[in-house]
């Protein structure tokens, strides 16, 4: 879970860079306000306790941060790659919420495992592509 972590915080600051640019408390308190609430409801949701708390609620912020970073692109980039990072940030946050899923609940959901490993490739390969594509901030 660390590994993701670390990956999804060198995808933030690559997208956050440009996409945040700028950006001040009246847009940041709200968004915050969202992403917290959304959590809160997929964790409780999921139900998730005890010791994988708040490592799943730090988790699951870090993911809307990687959303929200997609979003803020989209509207204040313009350019058509930040479409490839938002789909590849919203893949992710559905594969890894379909792991915790899996992890919680108390029977195996069949169909998780081939879609978990097809959310994630196609996450991975949009969250790249996207990269590749957007213009370096100058």
């Amino acid at each position: 879970m660390v590994a993701f972590l670390l990956g999804h915080l060198c995808y933030i600051a690559l997208f956050g860079r440009q996409s945040w640019k700028g950006l001040g408390l009246r847009t940041w308190l709200p968004a915050l306000l969202v992403m917290g609430g959304l959590v809160a409801g997929l964790v409780y949701g999921i139900g998730v306790e005890g010791d994988f708390l708040i490592p799943m609620c730090v988790y699951g912020m870090v993911l809307m941060l990687l959303i929200f970073s997609g979003l803020a692109g989209l509207f204040r980039c313009r350019e058509n790659a930040w479409w490839l990072i938002l789909a590849g940030a919203l893949l992710f946050t559905f594969s890894d919420s379909l792991i915790a899923l899996e992890t919680f609940s108390e029977e195996p959901i069949s169909w998780a495992p081939a879609t978990i490993m097809a959310t994630y490739l196609t996450a991975q390969s949009l969250l790249a592509i996207g990269a590749l594509h957007i213009k370096s901030s100058k």
